[in-house]
């Protein structure tokens, strides 16, 4: 693992993208925009639902998604998680190799994960997760060695916190800089206490609005304030209105680039792959947002969750 930029940890979810009108979400009885488990919806109206569609099968898990992104962008990286031992495992686990990405996953006797993403008429998702073996992140994390980065997210923390944890601990302790991106507020929610453990070992954060707002009580500039007291790094993000980067005293407004939104779906994940690369490029902060305002607006712009047209 010589010449590793970035490594991520992830739960190595297949995408399963279809879409669908606003009223077929209103008979799931499902908010636009919101995450679900299958035990949430009613099943045999999805099923017949899903019978209808045409969908798309992507590898995914959103540090998955950045990993990708990152490595389509030109960075060495490499991947840990969990596959499990069937077809969908086998290729997702091509999917990686195909990307050049180093690959540290685990093959478990059971299902891959699944994430069924519904993507409405304007691009926003609504995604069904069943979480299968990719939960399972309890792995041998020694070929952290050699990377220079380490990114994972708040759905990791959420599906097995003591691997997450660990895998955090072992990056700072050999060196490496740590990002971390909150992906989703009611993880947020769930993890106040494992956030506590975490986020004073967090380099660079990447956080929504509803995400920093649900940490710290606060929105805009005093929820910045809030977590760069303790991150190094803050990556504020606030979707089409672009997004607020922060390190120490200097502070950048960002904008979203104005592009035909297919697909919404990545584009968090898609920000972070582009803001990574120019920081390990050692690009200055304001270039740094940009380039992951732009990265995330191609993904805005394609049907895919990720820059790859696979």
């Amino acid at each position: 693992m010589v010449g590793i930029d970035l490594v991520g940890l992830t739960n190595a979810l297949t995408d399963i993208t279809f879409k669908v009108s606003d009223e077929e979400i209103a008979h799931l009885g499902l908010k636009k925009g919101g995450w679900y488990s299958l035990n949430e919806i009613n099943i045999q109206r999805f099923t017949r639902m899903f019978a209808s569609k045409n969908p798309k099968y992507y590898v995914g898990g959103s540090p998955a998604n950045t990993i990708i992104n990152a490595s389509i962008l030109g960075l060495n990286t490499g991947l840990f998680g969990s596959v499990g031992n069937d077809t969908q495992g086998d290729i997702y686990l091509g999917q990686i190799k195909k990307h050049n990405i180093e690959q540290f996953l685990k093959i478990n006797e059971g299902s891959t994960g699944v994430c069924y993403i519904l993507v409405s008429p304007e691009g926003e998702r609504t995604c069904i997760p069943s979480i299968g073996v990719a939960g399972k992140l309890s792995l041998p994390f020694d070929n952290l060695r050699k990377a220079k980065f380490f990114h994972t997210s708040g759905y990791e923390l959420e599906t097995d916190p003591r691997s997450a944890l660990e895998a955090i601990n072992h990056a700072k302790y050999i060196g490496a800089k740590v990002s971390f991106d909150m992906a989703d507020a009611s993880s947020v929610k769930n993890q106040q206490t494992n956030l506590d453990k975490i986020l004073p070992s967090v380099d660079i954060l990447f956080t929504t609005e509803e995400e920093a707002k649900e940490r710290t009580g606060y929105r805009g500039q005093r929820a910045i304030d809030e977590l760069a007291r303790i991150c190094p790094i803050v990556a504020y993000k606030k979707g089409p209105k672009g997004a607020i980067v922060r390190q120490g005293r200097e502070q950048h407004t960002i904008k979203a680039y104005d592009v035909k939104k297919k697909n919404t779906c990545g584009a968090g994940d898609a920000f972070a792959a582009g803001f990574l690369y120019a920081h390990i490029k050692d690009m200055p902060l304001e270039e740094c947002g940009h380039f992951g305002s732009f990265t995330a607006s191609r993904v805005c712009n394609r049907n895919e969750s990720n820059l790859s047209r696979n």
